[in-house]
């Protein structure tokens, strides 16, 4: 797939633990949030939600297609070519952090089940109306949602076949959603497992300044006793975040 139609925005990944262990390499990241787990079996819940909602979008759709035909609908929407289409132009792979020397997604499988791991997430944070519209989006983007025949099922028996939703409510849809759908990645988070596992001693030094009211915080993160990163804000919390920042593309660890 050589060019192709804008893409629908990603729907949102609300959870901080979630979206850290998502953007993370193992490398980065040894322990993971228990309520999040091993994040590689988001992409098995993935992998059914994807292939439920492309085989039902198809298997609904007026008039109706042969056995073949909507199985070559099917394997249209999900072959290779599609999911790393849908990879670059959502621009995982720079959103993906990992220790330097470590080369991930070098394998068509493996960005295949990373893109069934997203699809996962956000099933699990929006439940499956929202991924539904999305997916829908993405594989047929001029569809035009059509009224349900009197006979139709009822939603509860037309999602039979998927694990309970999420009881979590659900947050904006993908039309309303940011381009990326994602929280920032947790830097400060990420700079202090990193320097802890490299064994750099790192500490945060802050101090604020104007009016106790509305002050000025400035913030040095300070590895091995060194200036690697600076920040200033409105709150501590997000001078420190900053200050992480910086050191992270300072130490060589990773983009900014």
């Amino acid at each position: 797939m050589s060019a192709g139609p804008i893409l629908p925005p990603l729907p949102s990944i609300d959870n901080e633990d979630l979206t850290l262990a998502l953007f993370t390499h193992d490398s980065v990241l040894r322990q993971h949030n228990p309520e999040i787990g091993d994040v590689r079996r988001f992409q098995i819940i993935g992998r059914q939600v994807m292939e439920f909602i492309v085989t039902d979008h198809y298997f609904t759709s007026r008039p109706t297609l042969t056995h073949d035909a909507l199985q070559g609908e099917k394997n249209r929407a999900l072959d290779m070519d599609s999911y790393k289409y849908w990879f670059e132009q959502y621009r995982l792979r720079n959103k993906f952090v990992a220790t330097p020397g470590t080369t991930p997604f070098q394998d068509d499988e493996e960005i295949r089940d990373y893109f069934h791991r997203i699809i996962g997430a956000i099933y699990y944070c929006n439940g499956i109306e929202v991924t539904k519209a999305w997916i829908i989006a993405l594989i047929d983007p001029n569809h035009q949602p059509l009224e349900p025949p009197s006979y139709a099922t009822s939603p509860a028996q037309s999602t039979a076949f998927l694990p309970p939703q999420p009881s979590s409510p659900p947050p904006p849809t993908p039309s309303s959603a940011s381009t990326s759908g994602l929280l920032p990645l947790p830097m400060l988070s990420l700079v202090n497992q990193l320097a802890t596992q490299l064994r750099m001693d790192i500490r945060y030094d802050g101090e604020s300044t104007g009016p106790p009211h509305q002050p000025t915080w400035t913030v040095k993160c300070m590895i091995q006793n060194i200036e690697r990163g600076r920040g200033i804000g409105r709150s501590q919390k997000a001078a420190k975040e900053e200050a992480a920042r910086q050191a992270w593309v300072n130490m060589g660890w990773g983009p900014g």
